[in-house]
């Protein structure tokens, strides 16, 4: 498992582009509207580093014009290359069970039966707006008892107010969601066709959780498709 926390965050977090194609018809007008592309710096899941570095920079383009550009920050990096600590120096207040395997670069943290792993959250995870992002592989086929009987958590916050956030599967339908609860209540971003039951052992997969509090939405990428 790999791990990053994003400081600054937008609807597309991955690269996107689009553009206009002109209808084929007779007798008909046809007016071409603006051509947008959405471009982040390295935060394209295939990066050959497996991460968003820091100071990656994002731009909205017009018709070939950039109209918006700025950074994208990093919170916490956690590569897990034989260590737990972060890219910055930064090493967990709880550890259990945990241990490496064989990553999709280099080594990858691997978590026994209730395994655990903690860091504090000031500095780490901003909790206006953000994004957090996991590549993750099973070590058993998604429909395998073990993940079926019981929910997987991948990352876990809980404030002192007892507000919390999440990103998890669920035991019965595999179901991956993300989301969290603001003054007791519960938000959530998530969908049917984001489930570990199509997933096979051994095959990785990146998920990427988006939230913002001033823009009101959360969304859930799996393997660069917006699920939710």
């Amino acid at each position: 498992m790999r791990i990053c926390f994003l400081t600054a965050v937008s609807a597309a977090l991955l690269a996107v582009a689009a553009h206009a194609a002109p209808p084929s018809c007779s007798n008909c007008a046809v007016r071409l509207t603006e051509d947008y592309a959405w471009v982040i710096g390295s935060s394209d899941f295939s990066n050959v580093a497996g991460r968003v570095d820091s100071a990656s920079t994002y731009r909205w383009i017009v018709n070939g014009t950039t109209r918006v550009a700025g950074a994208v920050g990093e919170g916490l990096y956690l590569g897990f290359e034989n260590s737990l600590r972060g890219a910055a120096g930064e090493t967990p207040v709880r550890s259990n069970n945990t241990g490496f395997a064989t990553g999709r670069w280099g080594s990858a943290l691997q978590l026994a039966t209730n395994g655990r792993l903690t860091y504090t959250r000031s500095g780490n995870l901003p909790l206006d707006e953000g994004a957090v992002e996991l590549w993750i592989v099973p070590r058993l086929d998604g429909t395998d008892p073990a993940y079926t009987s019981v929910w997987q958590t991948f990352l876990h916050y809980r404030a002192t107010n007892g507000d919390d956030a999440a990103v998890a599967q669920s035991d019965d339908t595999g179901v991956i969601y993300a989301g969290g609860s603001v003054s007791g209540e519960w938000q959530s971003a998530y969908s049917g066709s984001a489930s570990m039951h199509s997933w096979t052992s051994g095959e990785w997969h990146h998920v990427v959780y988006t939230y913002s509090s001033t823009g009101n939405f959360m969304r859930l990428y799996l393997d660069g498709r917006l699920t939710a």
